[in-house]
């Protein structure tokens, strides 16, 4: 909206409505394009926050299943034995189309996404997503919570 504002006074500066012809229309107009163009951001917004969140919950359901396979099999470096779970870690990417760096160990495991920017550190949804697991331990969530 405030962008529909600031660019019908841009355009009354200008000159646009000296003429006689519907100003009321005109300005109309350009307030509801102005609060379409607040709407489409606002939503662009949403949808990083929509990705970041997916991209933890994605996550902490693999660390789940790692955890459970190590219940069963008390041993993660068995994983290529069974084809399927190995799959699922070989190609998995986060929502943000990019690789998740994980690192199985017979006991622990940690799987990291780099959040939006994809890179190392950050704050809010730049800040890294962390998920580590120890045997004899709860899954350690390190991520961004306020969104």
């Amino acid at each position: 909206m405030i962008v529909g504002i600031i660019v019908t006074m841009f355009l009354c500066f200008l000159g646009f409505f000296k003429s006689k012809k519907r100003p009321v229309e005109i300005l109309s107009v350009l307030i509801v394009i102005g609060m379409f163009t607040a709407l489409i951001w606002k939503l662009k917004e949403r949808n990083k926050t929509v990705k970041y969140a997916l991209t933890r919950g994605q996550l902490h359901n693999i660390a789940t299943q790692l955890t459970n396979y190590h219940a069963d099999y008390q041993d993660l470096s068995t994983i290529p034995d069974h084809l399927q779970m190995e799959m699922q870690l070989k190609y998995l990417n986060d929502k943000y189309g990019r690789a998740v760096k994980i690192d199985i160990q017979k006991d622990s495991f940690e799987l990291i996404s780099y959040g939006e920017d994809g890179k190392k550190g950050g704050e809010d949804l730049n800040q890294d997503i962390e998920i580590n697991w120890h045997s004899g331990s709860e899954i350690n969530i390190n991520a961004y919570d306020d969104y």
